[in-house]
Formats: structure tokens, C-alpha cells, sequence
């Protein structure tokens, strides 16, 4: 075994002590190019921004069926208890112009499509 002082370099040229690094594989080597070369043409914060965007739609999407589960559990604790709305009354279309709006916005106009392809699929 030969004494090795931490900094200084063994008989293979491999750095030893504290300051020793692990030999670099070519697959290492590659990874720490592509990362590197991503960090500086934007493709990382590009990622990192859409990632942020589906976090904001997520949180949004949580939100929105949050309320109507709270509707929906206020409806039905209110017909238990013969309050609220009777259940006759309760319509899908309570308001056709919001109704029609509603078809116009293309995202609702997706869902439903996509809901079509998928009652219509064989």
C-alpha cells in the first residue's frame, strides 16, 4: 500500500484524499454535456416553465371540482332534509342561454367531442 498525501496523485494519475474524483464514464461524460448544453439554450427553463403552467392548471382544475363536489354534497344534504332545491326541479339546463354559451366555449366543445369518440368507439 503506498502513502498517499490528500491532493496529490497516486502511481495511476488518479487524484487522491478530498480531492479524489471518480473516474468519468463516457455515458457520464455525455449526460453532463447535454445537461449542460440545455441549461444554456433554454431548453431546462423551457421544461421547467411547462411544468409550472400544468401545476397552475392542476391547481385550477382541484379548485373547480372542489365546488362542485361542495354543490353537489350541499344538494343532497338539503334533499335529506327536504330543504333546498326539490328534486324535480333540479335541471341540467337551468339557464339556456348559459347553456348555449357554454357550447360555444371551445373547450367544452373538446370534452365533448372527445366524449363522442369515446361513446361512439366500437
Amino acid at each position: 500500500m503506498e502513502d498517499v498525501q490528500p491532493g496529490k496523485m497516486n502511481h495511476n494519475g488518479n487524484k487522491t484524499g478530498k480531492e479524489a474524483v471518480l473516474p468519468k464514464s463516457p455515458a457520464i461524460q455525455r449526460g453532463k454535456d447535454l445537461f449542460r448544453q440545455s441549461v444554456v439554450n433554454g431548453n431546462v427553463t423551457t421544461v421547467l416553465g411547462n411544468i409550472s403552467n400544468w401545476a397552475e392548471v392542476v391547481r385550477e382544475a382541484t379548485e373547480a371540482l372542489e365546488q362542485v363536489i361542495e354543490l353537489a354534497r350541499a344538494t343532497l344534504q338539503n334533499q335529506g332534509s327536504g330543504e333546498g332545491i326539490p328534486a324535480q326541479q333540479i335541471s341540467l339546463t337551468p339557464n339556456p342561454a348559459l347553456f348555449v354559451n357554454l357550447l360555444k366555449a371551445p373547450e367544452f366543445q373538446q370534452v365533448i367531442a372527445a366524449l363522442l369518440v369515446q361513446l361512439l368507439k366500437e
